[in-house]
């Protein structure tokens, strides 16, 4: 089950992501508007709950919804947050 990247319902970046690497990947260089649309939809969550059974990283995903992050700020939170529990040797996978 691949996260597909949108920018707003029915506007589709093209970017997509099968595992934690390329979706880290994707996260480095898809629109700031991205980020936010999907953050405050809770679609990062779900996936990481759905596709990787991984509540803690879904959990943390949630407080920076929370916390109302913006801009690469909030790019940076994510990135922070998914290395944190998939360092990048691990992420390769």
């Amino acid at each position: 089950m691949e996260f597909n990247f949108y920018l707003a319902i029915g506007q589709p970046t093209n970017l997509k992501a099968q595992s934690i690497k390329e979706f880290s990947d994707q996260i480095r260089k898809v629109d700031i508007s991205s980020l936010e649309f999907h953050l405050y939809r809770n679609d990062f969550e779900n996936w990481f709950r759905i596709m990787f059974n991984d509540n803690s990283t879904s959990e943390a995903l949630s407080k920076t919804r929370e916390a109302t992050k913006h801009g690469e700020e909030l790019r940076e939170e994510i990135l922070k947050i998914i290395e944190a529990k998939y360092p990048l040797d691990i992420q390769k996978k």
